[in-house]
């Protein structure tokens, strides 16, 4: 097999992906569709460019038994990195830090020294577990929001579950998001581009086995985390 032939085939292959996965029409629009999707922004023209050589390909396929163009091989590179992407997607909880490493917060435990992890970390939140369960989650926006409302200073015998009315899931809104350990990352991706669209942010989703929040953590993503998606 020549590169192009092997272009045509990945080519074939994206598009019955696409299809197969983002549920598109099956009228040769699919990787035109792919182009206009957020998480494929940063291939767009790449992809744009593919497209027009296939048609090429496809409409004047050969010039006394040749074709006519010949693709690169960064050309089909992109289309296996795609083809990777959309049929073996990475999972939420592949992406996510192994649950060893990431810092958590105790109800009862003592709120000055997490400041100080916190600070050195460079942490803006922590999930609380009660149990392995997630009930709430120190911000630094809810420690100010605290001593705000109680007009004193943090001190050495302030605990977590003092916080407990600026920390708690209902308290956040949409901040904080369950899903699926299993979920395809790009689930996640979505999600939380959907939400700023709306205004809204997503600070950390939150993962547990169904993505429920009455079930253990087994680890989270940050905005930070899938950048790259």
């Amino acid at each position: 097999m020549n590169e192009t032939e092997r272009f045509l085939d990945l080519y074939r292959n994206l598009e019955q992906l696409a299809i197969s996965y983002y549920q598109f029409p099956s009228d040769g629009t699919a990787v035109s569709r792919l182009e206009k999707m957020s998480e494929y922004k940063s291939v767009a023209s790449e992809l744009r460019y593919c497209r027009e050589v296939r048609a090429l390909l496809s409409h004047k396929p050969q010039v006394s038994g040749e074709y006519a163009v010949t693709p690169s091989p960064a050309m089909c590179g992109l289309l296996e990195d795609l083809i990777e992407k959309i049929g073996r997607p990475s999972r939420c909880i592949e992406v996510s830090p192994p649950l060893s490493d990431i810092v958590c917060a105790d109800p009862d435990g003592k709120l000055l020294p997490l400041i100080r992890t916190m600070t050195k970390r460079g942490l803006s939140n922590l999930p609380i577990l009660f149990e392995g369960r997630v009930v709430g989650v120190l911000s630094a926006s809810a420690i100010v929001a605290y001593q705000s409302e109680k007009g004193f200073t943090l001190n050495e015998s302030t605990t977590v579950r003092d916080l407990e009315r600026f920390t708690s899931l209902a308290a956040n809104g949409k901040k904080y998001q369950f899903l699926k350990a299993d979920d395809p990352t790009l689930t996640a991706v979505s999600m939380i581009r959907s939400r700023f669209r709306k205004g809204e942010r997503v600070a950390m989703i939150l993962l547990t086995e169904n993505g429920t929040k009455n079930e253990k953590l087994l680890g989270i993503l940050t905005p930070w985390d899938v950048m790259g998606f």
